[in-house]
């Protein structure tokens, strides 16, 4: 089977969906712990330093890493030369490994507070939906991290209304 190639304005929408999907899933799995958490009697046990530090450090950590390695995948595509489909693929393939990357310090958090009960824990989440909303993909990023040219961006915003 041949595969039909998409346009500029399918990738973008794609990308979006695939973006919002990660810091969706995070919301409701941190929720489902929440609610295992008040239905089960907390213990008195302890928890290890190590789990409770272990998210926040993750996260510090996260944030440089998915920065340098979505400006070292969507480098390539920043040439003048490179066609908008192309560009949109790398774009896409950075943006699924920086979110990828954030998203674990949140999930870690879950985790951490379904082990040791630590509801505190879960302040990681919201830094990590901000971290989310703040680096969504909107035109202007688009445009502003692909370094985009004129054509490529009236070609991307003709599927847009």
């Amino acid at each position: 089977m041949q595969q039909q190639a998409s346009s500029p304005y399918q990738q973008f929408r794609t990308l979006n969906i695939i973006y919002t999907a990660l810091p969706v899933m995070v919301t409701l799995f941190a929720t489902a712990v929440l609610v295992v958490n008040y239905m089960r009697p907390m213990t008195g046990e302890h928890a290890d330093l190590l789990l409770l530090y272990a998210p926040p450090v993750l996260l510090i950590i996260a944030l440089p890493v998915s920065t340098f390695l979505f400006n070292k995948v969507v480098g390539s595509a920043k040439q003048q030369n490179v066609p908008l489909n192309k560009k949109l693929a790398a774009y896409q393939t950075g943006i699924i490994i920086k979110a990828a990357i954030l998203e674990a310090p949140a999930l870690l958090a879950c985790v951490v507070t379904f082990i040791t009960g630590k509801i505190v824990i879960l302040g990681v989440v919201p830094l990590v939906l901000f971290v989310f909303f703040i680096h969504r993909p909107t035109l202007y990023r688009l445009e502003s991290d692909l370094e985009l040219s004129r054509d490529d961006l009236e070609k991307l915003k003709s599927g847009i209304s």
